[in-house]
């Protein structure tokens, strides 16, 4: 079995064609998946055939248990700690 130990969150990559200046707007297409590299690592493993688990911590929110569902979704095991914080996530704009 393999065991991942990190972070668990959600990723939203933000696509653009182009950058905006300092103070200005862009329009961009949005992806939102769950994200963090051990849970990232985890879903590519067991969709593979491996057998995984994660240790991991996420708020106690909708997000976060959200998240928890959709490990179980893709076959990792999670012992996933829900704490009194709010989950977190990772904003990434891409041009």
């Amino acid at each position: 079995m393999i065991v991942a130990l990190g972070d668990l969150m959600l990723d939203i990559v933000l696509r653009s064609d182009a950058c905006p200046e300092e103070g200005g707007r862009c329009h961009a297409g949005a992806h939102v998946s769950a994200g963090g590299s051990a849970a990232s690592y985890a879903v590519w493993a067991a969709r593979l055939g491996a057998e995984v688990a994660l240790l991991a911590k996420a708020g106690d929110d909708l997000l976060g248990r959200a998240l928890v569902r959709d490990l179980e979704r893709e076959g990792v095991l999670s012992s996933t700690t829900l704490v009194r914080e709010t989950t977190g996530l990772t904003v990434a704009l891409v041009d």
